[in-house]
């Protein structure tokens, strides 16, 4: 009898250790840390970079893939890229949803997105996580606002580098200049043909930061399926609905000022969020059991730390992803108040100390378009151990 119960206190004690959680983590610069967290009750497979708000010598980047709007890069591409030029990446996660490989505009990001301060695509979303020039994080919504004003007519901006329709995706939606009332801003950084007829301006000096005046002069009609050119001092105005007539009807100087609504700072780095997880501690979710579980990538902020949290899903045995509640609840337990939801599936990607530490849903790193990187200015310490690679626990 005695036997039998020690046997089964044995078997007890080894199930308890197959359920426990397990949590490692590593300092991996001065005011940053890497933390593995393995849940195999759910199961989840969990990796946390948390750095310090307060560190001067840390800072959180928006790279776009090969510093365009029209490109793919993994997270260590970007990272690997960066370190190229100088930079000390100790880690990263990737960024913002966008045009994926079935769509003829490939790369483009659908959020407000800025990299070191310049302003590559307003998007079509406006929710973002965003740093200003006096380096506090934020989440909420960016909205592009501006003008053109021409011979005391004032017409409102709505986009700036955004089109939407496409005529080779699997969602097929044609061009149509009749349709909607906007009038879109197009840089040079444009590197796709416009469906849509416009005027080209001829800048004073070319755009620079995310809040702009500009004064030039038209110089003549846009055609369709035509391109910005690449001289950074050439613009293109395009108008749909009603406003394509006051587009075309411009002539002579052109005034053209624009910016974010909700931040008159410069904004130094800003990437698109799907969903606000956490606002002030308060769960914004709602907690559908029916909800779709994805891997997922997060970002998030307290008074002290910023938390870039990544959850591996779609993989049966290792992790099987989190539901929009599941998300805001580990983001308020990591001692989050603010937090956002941004790009996952097959893309959720950790990067730390030049190891992919997850295990991306694909296989591999999914190409994207942009990345999440944190870089330091110090010398990188040695770690204290290695990193541990993602392992299975059914080998």
């Amino acid at each position: 009898m005695r036997k039998y119960l020690f046997s089964l206190f044995f078997l007890f004690c080894c199930a308890c250790a197959l359920c426990a959680e397990k949590t490692e983590s590593w300092k991996i610069a001065d005011g940053a840390v890497y933390s593995s967290v393995s849940r195999p009750e759910e199961p989840y497979e969990i990796r946390v970079i948390r750095i310090a708000r307060n560190n001067p010598d840390l800072a959180v980047d928006m790279v776009m893939a090969k510093d365009s709007l029209r490109g793919l890069e993994s997270v260590a591409e970007a990272a690997m890229r960066m370190e190229k030029k100088g930079r000390q990446v100790i880690a990263g996660v990737n960024g913002d949803f966008y045009f994926m490989s079935n769509h003829e505009k490939v790369g483009l990001p659908l959020g407000p997105s800025v990299s070191n301060g310049k302003l590559y695509t307003s998007g079509s979303t406006k929710g973002a996580f965003y740093i200003a020039d006096d380096g506090i994080p934020r989440i909420g919504t960016l909205t592009f606002e501006g003008f053109v004003e021409s011979q005391g007519k004032r017409i409102a901006l709505r986009f700036f580098n955004w089109e939407d329709s496409s005529r080779n995706a699997r969602s097929v939606r044609q061009p149509d200049q009749k349709r909607g009332n906007a009038v879109t801003l197009f840089s040079s950084d444009w590197k796709w043909k416009i469906p849509y007829s416009g005027v080209r301006v001829r800048l004073d000096l070319p755009f620079s930061g995310t809040s702009c005046v500009r004064t030039g002069v038209v110089t003549g009609p846009f055609r369709p399926d035509e391109s910005v050119s690449g001289d950074p001092r050439e613009a293109v105005l395009v108008g749909t609905g009603s406003r394509q007539s006051e587009i075309l009807a411009l002539t002579g100087k052109v005034r053209i000022s624009f910016g974010f609504a909700e931040c008159t700072r410069p904004i130094r780095t800003s990437l698109g969020s799907w969903e606000v997880l956490l606002r002030n501690g308060v769960i914004l979710p709602k907690d559908n059991p029916k909800a779709p579980r994805h891997p997922r990538t997060m970002i998030g902020f307290n008074r002290n730390e910023i938390f870039f949290v990544t959850v591996d899903g779609r993989q049966e045995g290792w992790s099987k992803g989190m539901r929009s509640f599941d998300q805001a609840l580990l983001m308020r337990e990591l001692g989050c108040t603010d937090a956002c939801n941004i790009d996952g599936g097959g893309s959720t990607t950790a990067w730390v100390r030049g190891m992919c530490v997850n295990r991306p849903s694909d296989g591999r790193m999914r190409r994207n378009a942009n990345a999440t990187l944190i870089s330091t200015r110090r010398k990188l310490p040695p770690l204290d151990r290695p990193l541990l690679p993602p392992v299975s626990r059914n080998p």
